[in-house]
């Protein structure tokens, strides 16, 4: 079975969605599992990982709701105050949600030093504790931040969203470069192969725009610690879900055809633990 894990669902609203701006439109609308269910069947995946897009314990409750109802959903990243110093009780009052795999905070939006706050790693240090994954989303030039918070956590299933969202637009940044391949040695941190149609060109992007990306992030990391992830409704402000898909099935088609069921399918099921689900 093939996994997206990158999706997001909402309700929309513009107070809570204040970063859906005029140019993003598209997205000024409900997104639910009904549609997206409809979706992953055309493009014969099987089921999908729902990411938080608010940051509040109120998502995370829908989110496990969601994924109650609605079968596609296999597992659920939430958020969490990981700043909290009740965040012990509030995790083992989530551990009978079964499909609550791990949390994640929008980093992409805070200063770069935010990560390094000691509450900030102290609370990732007790995701571990508690079996959790954390997922890292960050721009690119976050991630000589993200080295030094890598510095100071345990061997955790840890996972950067987005190859950090590096500018697509142009070639490959020497520093992104440099950054990704020094974070790829810490061998328990993952990469999505995701959100990157939405950091091109989203008029003219071309596959051969992307494929060096791709490239340098499959070099880094290997076949076995990236994962496919559509971004699923955001992406459409660039590509159709089946472009996306396409995308990433054209590249491993003719560099690396071995490794389709890992990056599509069995990566997802090791890191996220679906094996029994």
């Amino acid at each position: 079975m093939d996994i997206d894990t990158h999706n997001h669902f909402w309700i929309y609203d513009p107070l809570e969605y204040d970063w859906i701006d005029g140019s993003m439109s598209l997205l000024k609308r409900n997104y639910l599992p009904e549609e997206f269910s409809n979706v992953l069947a055309n493009a014969a995946i099987g089921g999908c990982i729902a990411v938080q897009a608010r940051q509040s314990d109120a998502e995370t409750d829908w989110l496990l709701k969601l994924s109650d109802e609605f079968k596609i959903i296999k597992g659920v990243i939430g958020w969490v105050d990981l700043c909290n110093l009740n965040l012990h009780e509030f995790l083992e009052q989530k551990h009978q949600h079964h499909k609550l795999k791990g949390f994640r905070h929008v980093l992409q939006g805070e200063e770069d030093d935010f990560m390094l706050n000691p509450d900030f790693i102290r609370g990732i240090k007790i995701l571990s504790e508690h079996d959790y994954c954390y997922e890292i989303l960050v721009y690119e030039n976050q991630l000589k931040s993200v080295r030094k918070l890598l510095d100071q956590l345990p061997e955790m299933r840890l996972v950067i969203d987005h190859i950090a969202k590096p500018n697509i637009k142009a070639k490959p940044d020497r520093d992104w470069i440099h950054d990704l391949k020094a974070i790829s040695l810490h061998k328990h941190v993952y990469c999505k192969l995701s959100g990157m149609v939405t950091e091109a060109d989203w008029e003219n992007w071309t596959p051969e725009n992307i494929f060096p990306f791709i490239e340098h992030t499959i070099t880094c990391f290997g076949e076995n610690r990236v994962m496919y992830g559509s971004d699923w409704p955001v992406c459409l402000l660039a590509a159709k879900y089946n472009e996306v898909k396409n995308l990433l099935e054209q590249y491993l088609a003719t560099q690396c055809k071995d490794s389709r069921d890992k990056i599509f399918s069995s990566n997802a099921k090791e890191f996220y633990r679906l094996f029994d689900h």
